[in-house]
């Protein structure tokens, strides 16, 4: 046989070896204990968490409480065109929360500031009616804060209802008995219960509270008199449950004056001997109460008391 057409035999180390012979030195494999103690080092890491979560099924699982532990939307230093780009996004994943229901338990922080320093940013009715229209009904929040823009008019369209609104906001904080800090400034609400449940009088584990802007009062509420309301109050705060905290940081602004009278300032609806820190703001023509809500919570434990009373003429009377 010539040596071009001999047939040439591999190298016995190029030799391809059946499958069932192969062996391969066992790789080292991390306990997943370990894995997790990562994941949770890099909880504040929300990039880092994204890319993590699409590793593995486990690694996915731990990171979802991370990842949906806040809701946030805050436009307060947003350039317009910036508020225009997130809008959208933020209700996507408000509906996508919606749909998940495995995934509502995770979120204990919900901020939405709608509230703008930025000449020309706008934040629309439509844009906040979708917003609380999109809210899933979380049941593990610490921490809830919607601030609504001191102008805006909720009324001033027949599109949005008001009564689909208050009653939003109001079954998502009674659905939280963990809520312990709330702040709302110009909140919704269309009846009596919607409006105690805005007040903290349905949250047991309440510390902080900051209610601003709420110059409006329930039809119920209108139609009543001062002394049959007292005696409605007197039924309702017989029969509350105890609170698990007291109030210790109390912030109340802008307030018509029957609710800060006649449901605030009920004897026992606040332990006012527990709040050290108060922050208290009037305009002139309801500041005739201020002594009043003063001789209340005055007292030794009192810490802090940041009194404002605003004046829209060039004097102060």
């Amino acid at each position: 046989m010539s040596p071009s057409t001999r047939r040439l035999s591999r190298p016995k180390i190029l030799r391809r070896i059946p499958p069932r012979n192969r062996s391969f030195p066992l790789e080292p494999k991390l306990p997943p204990e370990l894995f997790h103690l990562i994941l949770d080092y890099l909880q504040f890491s929300l990039p880092t968490l994204k890319v993590c979560c699409l590793v593995a099924r486990s690694w996915n699982a731990r990171c979802q409480p991370y990842l949906f532990r806040v809701v946030n939307l805050d436009v307060w230093s947003l350039p317009p065109v910036a508020l225009q780009i997130r809008k959208r996004p933020f209700i996507r994943k408000l509906e996508g929360l919606s749909r998940k229901s495995h995934l509502v338990q995770f979120t204990q922080r919900m901020w939405i500031e709608t509230t703008s320093s930025r000449v020309g940013n706008k934040v629309t009715p439509k844009f906040l009616y979708q917003i609380l229209t999109n809210i899933p009904m979380f049941t593990n929040l610490h921490t809830l804060v919607l601030n609504v823009p001191w102008n805006l008019r909720w009324g001033s369209s027949s599109e949005w209802p008001s009564k689909t609104l208050g009653s939003s906001l109001s079954n998502l904080i009674r659905q939280n008995p963990n809520l312990n800090s709330l702040s709302l400034s110009n909140p919704i609400f269309s009846s009596l219960d919607d409006l105690l449940a805005i007040v903290g009088f349905y949250s047991l584990n309440l510390e902080h509270l900051t209610i601003e802007n709420v110059q409006s009062i329930p039809e119920e509420m209108r139609e009543t008199t001062s002394d049959e309301f007292r005696l409605w109050m007197e039924e309702i705060v017989a029969h509350r449950e105890p609170h698990h905290f007291h109030l210790s940081m109390l912030g109340l602004g802008y307030m018509h004056p029957r609710i800060r009278n006649e449901i605030l300032m009920y004897p026992g609806f606040i332990d006012w001997k527990e709040v050290k820190h108060l922050n208290l703001s009037w305009d002139r023509h309801h500041a005739s109460s201020c002594s009043t809500l003063l001789y209340c919570c005055l007292h030794d434990n009192l810490e802090t008391l940041i009194l404002s009373i605003v004046c829209y003429t060039d004097t102060c009377e």
